[in-house]
């Protein structure tokens, strides 16, 4: 949106040029920076974005990725103590498990030239993987995330990681029969 709010169901509010339309893609050892009129991106290994800047008459905005950057994947051991398939245990968070290190990100431009595709592929295990495609549209105010998941676990959580330094008191989750509003505070 122009008013530089982030909406309630963005991942960020952006609006990107079309690759043909002078935007600057600057290679580095860690990923990659893109430059456009309304928006600095970097993006590491994995299609992680590692900063994400609006930019305005004022020079660059507040920085909305947050620590952990956008599109972390991570895996953890579910095992339930009640119904499987049916709980998360609130423990599963102090157990990570370890996985590969995701390939290099690729990035393209998409030839309908509506923008960039940014895809890298994560091995969660010797049998399941996840390709994380990342799309920055030309038109429009979205950060767009898909996956190809080909999963052979059980007992498995795996999470998408999208940290913002952004506070509220509260936040708005869809539910069954509409939206239901929760305190981010326990």
């Amino acid at each position: 949106t122009d008013s530089g709010r982030v909406g309630p169901y963005c991942v960020a509010s952006l609006a990107s040029p079309t690759p043909s339309s002078g935007g600057q893609i600057d290679a580095h050892r860690d990923g990659f920076t893109v430059r456009a009129q309304a928006y600095t991106c970097t993006v590491a290994e994995g299609a992680v974005i590692t900063s994400f800047r609006l930019v305005s008459s004022d020079g660059l905005g507040p920085e909305l990725a947050g620590p952990q950057g956008w599109g972390q994947l991570a895996l953890f051991d579910d095992v339930p103590f009640f119904w499987d398939a049916w709980d998360v245990e609130g423990y599963h968070a102090e157990k990570p498990l370890p996985m590969q290190k995701p390939t290099a990100a690729k990035i393209e431009a998409r030839p309908t030239g509506d923008g960039w595709t940014v895809s890298s592929e994560w091995r969660l295990s010797s049998e399941s993987s996840c390709v994380v495609s990342l799309f920055l549209p030309a038109v429009g105010a979205s950060v767009r995330y898909s996956f190809d998941v080909k999963w052979h676990e059980s007992h498995k959580l795996l999470k998408f990681i999208c940290a913002t330094p952004i506070t509220a008191d509260a936040a708005t989750f869809d539910a069954q029969f509409g939206q239901v509003n929760r305190p981010t505070h326990t």
